[in-house]
């Protein structure tokens, strides 16, 4: 076997495989000795025709046997042989074959040279945490809407901050596009259509109306865009919204506490637990940022182009879960593609650089890290941790979780080297 390795570009190379005669021969009685075990020749019986006779019937299956065979053994005995590690699978190409050669090409990316200078020690000003007294009003208030009591309103018409229990429908070209029963609504100004808002203020409870109105060019739902429809709508009932008083009677409602001081102290704890997870994370995300930015190789464009395959189809998903229709989402493609195109090539440029620094570091994955990120996700999903493990091993994802995990690891090894200035 002759093996060349040419580079055709940064992180990508291109084996050219020869493989001479003799080595085909041999495959060739391997092969047919396993087409022989099984092969249904008339005239006799299964397993004992010769060996002329099974390559005539089976000549096409053996010839696509012995190159699947020879190119899986030669190229794996080729990128040995040059110590070659392709990060992808090879892309094989340009096969050659006869009874007394084979040839072909097999195009690899493989891993770029991490150049990185300096990792520990990385300098981040971790921001002041502080909590304003209108952030524990707004808790509270969140907590008193929370409680909040509904109180039928009869003696006026409907007013901007109330909620309408009404029935439904909406017509566009004359086909009903949208029918709602029952349906608790907040009335809110800014919410509806300027039109639709302004024509059902002052209605009444029992009062039916249709309304018509033009559906901005820019509205997001495109089905609708730029057209004229009707909302025909029965209120049926209106309820003020009556927010508690923070007195004894809430307090106790909302937990154990004594007093409206103790219950803001304890909302003030609490924001400032989450400001100081926060702040953690933003420190993590910019000590990573900086190791990105002053790290620079060449990175393989197959996994670049992967990775922003995976980015594009999170995006379009997060639209048709928000209501886009599919094919309005597809046409949106090409745009997140350009969009994302840098934060792919950042992910993977930072995928390198922590793999880079565990290595150097001799991190690893242990068998107890592996259990306790299992129990983890057996909690988070509410699954025995049986269960979940069965399902990352028949879907073969144990390999990227262990991936993830010592990413964790190694991020969180920087975040304690890091230097962090007050």
């Amino acid at each position: 076997m002759k093996v060349a390795v040419k580079d055709v570009a940064p992180c990508e190379k291109l084996l050219s495989i020869d493989i001479q005669a003799e080595a085909i021969r041999e495959q060739y009685e391997l092969v047919y000795r396993e087409i022989a075990k099984v092969a249904k020749v008339p005239g006799f019986r299964p397993g004992k025709a010769p060996r002329d006779v099974i390559s005539v019937h089976y000549k096409n299956e053996a010839r696509e046997e012995v190159i699947k065979k020879l190119v899986s053994k030669t190229l794996h005995e080729a990128l040995e042989e040059k110590k070659l590690e392709p990060i992808l699978h090879p892309e094989i190409k340009d096969v050659d074959f006869t009874e007394n050669k084979l040839s072909y090409t097999a195009h690899i990316e493989v891993r770029p040279e991490v150049k990185i200078s300096s990792y520990a020690g990385v300098k981040v000003k971790r921001n002041p945490i502080m909590v304003e007294e209108k952030e524990i009003d707004q808790v509270i208030d969140r907590l008193r809407e929370g409680f909040a009591k509904f109180i039928p309103v009869e003696d006026r018409g409907l007013d901007y901050g109330d909620f309408i229990i009404a029935d439904l429908k909406v017509l566009v070209d004359s086909k009903e596009i949208e029918s709602r029963q029952d349906d608790w609504i907040e009335f809110k100004e800014k919410t509806f259509l300027p039109e639709f808002a302004a024509t059902l203020k002052g209605t009444k409870s029992g009062e039916a109306k249709d309304i018509e109105v033009n559906f901005p060019a820019d509205y997001a739902g495109k089905e609708v865009a730029g057209k004229k429809g009707l909302f025909k709508i029965k209120l049926k009932e209106i309820k003020a919204r009556v927010l508690p008083e923070v007195d004894a009677d809430f307090i106790k409602e909302v937990g154990e506490y004594k007093s409206a001081d103790e219950l803001r102290q304890a909302v003030k704890r609490d924001l400032e637990a989450e400001k100081e997870s926060q702040e953690e994370h933003r420190l993590q995300n910019e000590i990573l940022e900086s190791l990105v930015k002053s790290s620079q190789f060449s990175l393989p464009k197959k996994m670049v182009e992967r990775r922003l395959d995976h980015l594009v189809e999170q995006a379009l998903s997060n639209m048709m879960y928000q209501g886009v229709k599919q094919e309005d989402a597809l046409k949106e493609k090409d745009k997140f593609r350009e969009k994302l195109q840098a934060e792919a090539e950042k992910q993977v440029r930072l995928s390198f650089i922590l793999d880079e620094i565990a290595t150097r570091e001799k991190m690893e994955v242990t068998e107890k890290d592996l259990e306790k990120k299992f129990e983890e996700i057996a909690k988070e999903v509410k699954q025995p941790k049986e269960k979940v493990v069965e399902y990352y091993a028949k879907e073969h994802l144990i390999e990227n979780l262990a991936v993830q995990i010592l990413n964790q690891k190694t991020a969180r090894f920087l975040r304690e080297k890091a230097e962090i200035i007050q």
